[in-house]
């Protein structure tokens, strides 16, 4: 059987100053991190109509979501979007991991690549990305470590 996205309905949603607030419900859910996710006006589409950056609670079949300086306009309450997770359970854990040291160093000439945990983005061999971070739980690029690690753009570091 085909994989189908969750789709979920806007139960709420309001904004103050730079932060949305959103309520949805979804038809199921996908495993690993709820948020950050983006939903999306169809299941096949690279349209991406609104980001979910930070789930703040779970009651029931409804999810609480905050997004911070969205570009998009605010969803409106009874619009049903799919819904796409972006980052897998070893990439929440790094980004909540304040404990953590990443060194910043050029990717080893003799390793092919590896992949950013937050951006899949590659890095090293045949890449503009030929050096990053690295610690316990793999490599980053020097552009998701200032947004992810060092500016925490989606405050899940406090």
């Amino acid at each position: 059987m085909a994989y189908t996205e969750p789709k979920g309905i806007i139960l709420e949603a309001s904004r103050e100053g730079d932060t949305s607030r959103l309520c949805i419900r979804f038809d199921k859910t996908d495993i690993g991190p709820i948020a950050p996710a983006g939903l999306y006006t169809d299941p096949k589409s690279g349209h991406e109509r609104f980001q979910l950056h930070k789930l703040l609670r779970k009651e029931g079949d409804r999810f609480f979501f905050e997004t911070y300086d969205s570009a998009h306009p605010l969803p409106v309450q009874g619009e049903i979007y799919y819904y796409r997770g972006w980052w897998l359970p070893k990439a929440m854990e790094a980004a909540l991991d304040i404990s953590e040291q990443w060194v910043r160093e050029k990717f080893p000439e003799k390793e092919n690549h590896e992949h950013c945990l937050f951006t899949w983005e590659k890095i090293g061999a045949g890449s503009s990305n030929d050096e990053g971070y690295h610690s316990k739980y793999g490599w980053i690029t020097v552009d998701a470590y200032k947004m992810y690690i060092l500016d925490d753009i989606y405050r899940l570091r406090y």
